[in-house]
């Protein structure tokens, strides 16, 4: 299996940076060791077996954190409070609580995650496009397994919390309280850039990508319109058609 790309004089830098390169990605690095744990992300070879439970690793470090987990041994301490972890992706985890740091940044609005796993689920649900969650009742699709459970009580029989001022009801408190919010006017969630302020996070969360100096790949034919997603851009677009869904 070749992953290293070379030339005749050996091993060939990228970028005059990093010089180990995947033949089947844009992955690069300086260190050897990772352009081998890379390659088996590709051939799904995964050579670190536990002997416990006969679950296998693609690196090393993960297979030492799972035995550590079986074992119950927690080796890791947190530098700042009593706190103990069995594995060090744990305790690196709980760390960034007490140092707020964030250092995982999407490189489409530059918002910022103290967490890898943030930051790729961010970027699925507001610039991936994919929805890979559906509704088995209706149309409605996902990115995010939670979205698709709460929207499923829109299909339940058992709406026990009605709003008092209207006709809506539905099968979560929290949901009942957020939409108290568009009766009581009350809108806590305030932008730092700018006056908006927002009745639901989600909806400030969206809002800030108006002040990201990311690129908006969508530019309207008909006005000076441009954004970074897909679905205000059809929306725009509808606008210039009366409402009708634009025609490509």
């Amino acid at each position: 299996m070749l992953i290293l790309e070379s030339d005749e004089e050996g091993e060939r830098a990228v970028n005059g940076e990093k010089k180990y390169r995947c033949n089947r990605c844009d992955y690069s690095t300086n260190r050897k060791g990772n352009i081998n744990d890379h390659s088996r992300i590709h051939t799904g070879e995964k050579p670190f077996v536990c002997h416990q439970c006969g679950k296998g690793f693609t690196k090393k470090g993960a297979f030492t954190d799972h035995k550590n987990r079986h074992s119950g041994v927690k080796h890791f301490k947190c530098r700042y409070c009593d706190k103990r972890f069995s594995t060090s992706s744990g305790l690196k985890n709980h760390e960034v609580v007490h140092t707020g740091e964030r250092p995982f940044e999407c490189g489409e609005c530059g918002m910022r995650f103290s967490l890898r796993h943030n930051l790729t689920q961010h970027h699925t649900r507001l610039h991936g496009g994919v929805k890979p969650f559906k509704c088995p009742h209706c149309d409605y699709a996902t990115s995010m397994k939670r979205d698709l459970n709460i929207h499923l009580g829109v299909h339940s029989s058992s709406r026990r919390y009605q709003c008092s001022l209207c006709d809506y009801s539905a099968n979560r408190k929290v949901l009942l309280e957020a939409h108290m919010s568009n009766h009581s006017g009350v809108k806590p969630f305030k932008c730092p850039h700018c006056d908006y302020a927002a009745s639901k996070k989600v909806v400030l969360t969206t809002h800030l990508l108006v002040h990201s100096s990311g690129p908006r790949r969508f530019q309207c034919s008909l006005c000076d319109y441009t954004t970074d997603r897909k679905e205000r851009f059809d929306g725009h677009r509808n606008k210039h058609n009366a409402l009708k869904p634009c025609k490509d």
